[in-house]
């Protein structure tokens, strides 16, 4: 996991500004006794929080990874555990299923070393305060390589959250990449086909990586909610060549 930043530190953040924030140890205690309350009656979810796995697992496991511990850190009652599957760059048909279905295995087993569960539904994700709740997601449908029937073999193994694009583009591509000249005006008819399938099935579609016109179609054609995970600027600023124009 990167990036963990602590609910707690977030509240304490988001309310140093004010001038009796801690002003003297009574008001500390107030406080703390408040954000505590806030927690507790809070349900909160990271929606991309990524656990990246190995593409060449010989001789090397993330399964003894503290996921339980890092999620108890952090507070949240949910998180999003999410990994791509173009890095390093594709270069075989097959390979990012492949590398898909090896993900799901190194996460199955983080997992298990960890005593947590993929929620599946609704009910797993009210159990979250009780119980850390994992949501599986994958970042770019790379894996389905323009096979549709994928996405029910994907969502039998726990997927709930599919991000339709990534930052190379797919072998069978289902839209536009944001950072990426526009080929498509929009998703393709695959991508299209993918939000009616992810709807059909119950998987919580991620527009991020996607151009203004991809999300667009996605949200005309979705008959569920859709998010963003995550997102940047689309305007370059300053003068680093890696920003975009």
């Amino acid at each position: 996991m990167k990036n963990v930043i602590s609910i707690r530190k977030f509240i304490i953040r988001a309310t140093a500004g004010s001038a009796s924030f801690f002003a003297s140890p009574l008001m500390a205690f107030s406080e703390q006794n408040q954000i505590d309350r806030i927690i507790q009656k809070s349900f909160s979810i990271d929606s991309h929080n990524h656990l990246d796995v190995l593409s060449k697992i010989e001789g090397l496991s993330i399964s003894n990874f503290a996921l339980a511990e890092e999620i108890k850190k952090s507070e949240l009652s949910a998180i999003s555990l999410t990994f791509s599957v173009d890095r390093p760059k594709l270069t075989e048909t097959g390979e990012a299923y492949q590398r898909f279905l090896s993900g799901l295995d190194q996460f199955d087993e983080v997992l298990l070393t960890n005593k947590l569960f993929k929620s599946l539904n609704l009910s797993d994700l009210k159990s979250a305060k009780k119980k850390p709740a994992i949501i599986q997601s994958v970042e770019g449908g790379h894996f389905l390589e323009g096979n549709l029937e994928r996405l029910e073999l994907a969502y039998k193994r726990g997927l709930r959250q599919l991000g339709l694009l990534h930052d190379n583009q797919s072998s069978f591509p289902l839209g536009d990449i944001y950072t990426n000249p526009p080929q498509f005006g929009g998703l393709t008819e695959f991508g299209k086909e993918v939000v009616k399938e992810c709807n059909r099935l119950g998987i919580l579609i991620d527009v991020t990586h996607c151009s203004n016109d991809a999300i667009d179609d996605a949200l005309k054609i979705s008959t569920h909610p859709i998010i963003i995970s995550h997102t940047g600027l689309d305007t370059r600023l300053g003068s680093d060549e890696k920003w975009l124009k």
